[in-house]
């Protein structure tokens, strides 16, 4: 039968034989054994289709393999088909052989002295012993770094351990032994890194030299005790009473002593070298972390100072873009509001923001308030004006919540509802358009806002639910590998505050750098353990954001926790506004913004002509109303406390946490005087 060139009968016959002669691990050929290959078995043609056609599991192409060997003659015969035919069993002959290469584990030696090592590497795959060259070859790259793993892929690779078609487990894991050590001695090259990586190689070397000294003094000991045992050998094989023979021992003893000085004067070389050389190495490396210290302060010096910069010049796009946003939406810029404004443009699309707040200011009691020709502005306006049409016979005007057509759709009208927060604190942190809209009205302004009990909330993003532990207080993890933490800090207050947020933060891995930024304020602290933290800022009127920045890792807890990925956590945050101390349970909770107090919204209504002014605070779908002092205008007050109103404020309630504030302003008609 004529094979293909892939496939011949010598390659079927080496595959059968070398199969059929697998050597046990640890069984090599004797040292002195001029042989350098395994002795191979002749097999014939059909002897080797035989084996195939038994070995293979496949029922279908044993019959296939074997009608076509039996037919061979007759099926080369064959126009066109014959060849086709041939070349499929060949196709399974060469599958059916690939199977049957040895593999050899060389694991087990890895941890040999090298020298023994490069033998048995030798005996097991080439079946021979190491040439001079070969020999040397080895050495010089153990010299230089190399593993017994990285010699293993040097033989793996030759041309004369492929012709063996051999194979050798484990062989990407010797490769990647190889690589490491071929880039080491590159990076060695390396002007000054090079040096670096040397000086710290010796202690690799100082080791190999330790090997060394250990296996020279291992078979200097072996070879003594084989002339020791040698010398008893021969006692007892001459007669004791031949003292010739006795001066002849003692003269090979004297020589074993001799040899055994000689090898332990070359140990105390060897030794105090090595002595000498960990020495330098320690006053080297020394140096070297000195250096290291001077760079690295000066990078964490370099560092801080970009991130401030960085800090200001975010600050000052943001207000750019704060700015361009108001444009856009047709308002105009309010001088120290623009942070606020920003803010609940922002907010003006997010229905949910307008729906939490029907679940403590329910639609029928905002039907209430119409009165004469009414407009109804939020998301769900045209809701409004059906729930009142059918329950109260009144006509409400829709309207949505863009505020650029407000002057027109109010001209004329009664009363103006205003039902989304977002929308009445854009309304009230733009003094010029609520004149305008105030003159376009002929009686009441009702408004929805947000409200908080205390100036200054906080917002958390990127952070998990809050906890707390016994003595350590509320905390918060920061979640996610790569992610964006910040504390968005709202100052309800209508002028700039200074405070004082303090906090403790650890990483779960124990160790990481944390850099926290602040209205142009910057702290930066190794979390190697539980370590404080403390800002003092200006906060602004609105918005004010505490960005965390973590450079060290992540990693998922053990028990309940194990679905997150935790950084770091803050602990027992607290904020020192004016003295005065924010309740921490209140700003570990994320609740709406409340970027307007209640003395801002009553000064800027009874500014723009509304005389008395009615609140009720509002939760638990309506059924808790509590009700607020009324205030009145007065200008006689300009220049006192509240500027331009009065108000009996010696009982003011406590509102509940997460209320809602529904603000009612009714001006004099036109006809009427004041």
């Amino acid at each position: 039968m004529q094979l293909n060139n892939e496939v011949s009968k010598i390659y079927i016959r080496n595959k059968l034989t070398v199969n059929a002669n697998v050597f046990k691990q640890g069984e090599f050929l004797d040292n002195n054994s001029s042989s350098t290959h395994i002795p191979a078995l002749v097999v014939t043609s059909e002897y080797a289709n035989k084996l195939i056609i038994e070995n293979e599991k496949s029922s279908l192409k044993r019959i296939i393999i074997n009608i076509l060997y039996k037919n061979k003659d007759s099926i080369k015969k064959l126009p066109i088909i014959g060849k086709k035919v041939i070349k499929t069993k060949n196709k399974y002959l060469k599958e059916a052989v690939s199977k049957s290469v040895s593999t050899i584990d060389l694991k087990p030696y890895l941890l040999s002295h090298y020298t023994v090592f490069i033998q048995e590497l030798y005996k097991l795959t080439l079946h021979r012993l190491p040439d001079e060259y070969g020999m040397n070859s080895m050495l010089n790259m153990v010299k230089r770094g190399a593993s017994n793993g990285a010699l293993v892929y040097v033989v793996a690779v030759s041309e004369e351990f492929k012709k063996t078609r051999l194979k050798i487990k484990d062989f990407n894991y010797y490769k990647k032994l190889y690589k490491k050590y071929v880039i080491k001695n590159r990076v060695k090259k390396i002007p000054i890194i090079g040096r670096i990586v040397k000086l710290y190689a010796l202690t690799q070397q100082i080791s190999v030299l330790s090997d060394d000294i250990s296996f020279l003094l291992g078979k200097v000991t072996n070879e003594v005790n084989s002339k020791i045992s040698n010398l008893y050998d021969k006692v007892g094989e001459y007669n004791l009473n031949n003292n010739n023979k006795f001066d002849e021992i003692n003269r090979m003893f004297e020589d074993v002593d001799i040899h055994l000085n000689s090898q332990n004067e070359k140990l105390d070389s060897a030794l105090l070298i090595s002595t000498t050389v960990s020495e330098k190495l320690a006053h080297y490396v020394s140096d070297i972390n000195r250096k290291f210290d001077d760079v690295n302060n000066k990078f964490d010096n370099v560092v801080t100072e970009i991130e401030q910069n960085i800090s200001v010049q975010f600050e000052e796009i943001e207000y750019t873009m704060n700015v361009q946003k108001i444009i856009n939406a047709g308002l105009p810029v309010s001088r120290g509001m623009e942070n606020i404004q920003a803010e609940y443009i922002n907010l003006l699309n997010d229905k949910n923001y307008e729906t939490e707040a029907y679940d403590r200011l329910p639609i029928e009691i905002l039907t209430n308030y119409a009165e004469g020709k009414t407009v109804a502005a939020a998301h769900y306006s045209k809701i409004i004006s059906e729930y009142a049409d059918a329950d109260k016979k009144l006509e409400i005007e829709t309207a949505g919540i863009e505020p650029s057509l407000f002057p027109d759709v109010c001209k004329g009208k009664d009363t103006l509802i205003i039902a989304n927060p977002a929308l009445s604190a854009l309304l009230l942190a733009s003094p010029d358009f609520l004149m305008e809209i105030s003159r376009a009205i002929n009686r009441n302004l009702v408004l929805s806002v947000w409200t908080s009990i205390f100036p200054i909330h906080a917002i958390w993003d990127g952070f998990g639910f809050v906890e707390k532990e016994d003595g350590k207080g509320f905390f918060k993890w920061a979640e996610g590998r790569n992610g964006n933490w910040q504390i968005r800090i709202f100052n309800s207050l209508n002028n700039s505050v200074k405070t004082e947020l303090a906090w403790s933060s650890e990483s779960l891995l124990g160790t990481g750098k944390l850099t926290a930024s602040c209205c142009g304020e910057t702290v930066t602290a190794e979390l190697n353990g539980n370590i404080k933290f403390k800002l003092n800022v200006i906060l602004r009127p609105g918005v004010n954001t505490l960005n965390f920045f973590f450079g060290g890792g992540a990693a998922r807890p053990e028990g309940n926790a194990a679905y997150r990925w935790l950084a770091f956590r803050v602990i027992d945050f607290t904020c020192q506004a004016e003295r005065q101390t924010i309740n921490q349970e209140l700003l570990y909770t994320n609740s709406r913004q409340a970027l307007l107090g209640d003395d801002y919204i009553r000064r800027q209504l009874h500014k723009n002509g509304f005389y008395d002014i009615q609140a009720n605070a509002y939760s638990n779908h309506g059924f808790n109303i509590i009700k607020l002092p009324d205030s009145r205008y007065n200008y006689m007050l300009m220049a006192a406390e509240h500027g331009n109103y009065s108000i009996d404020d010696s009982e003011q309630p406590e509102i509940p946490h997460g209320a809602i504030t529904l603000y009612s302003a009714y001006r004099l008609r036109k006809t009427d005087s004041l």
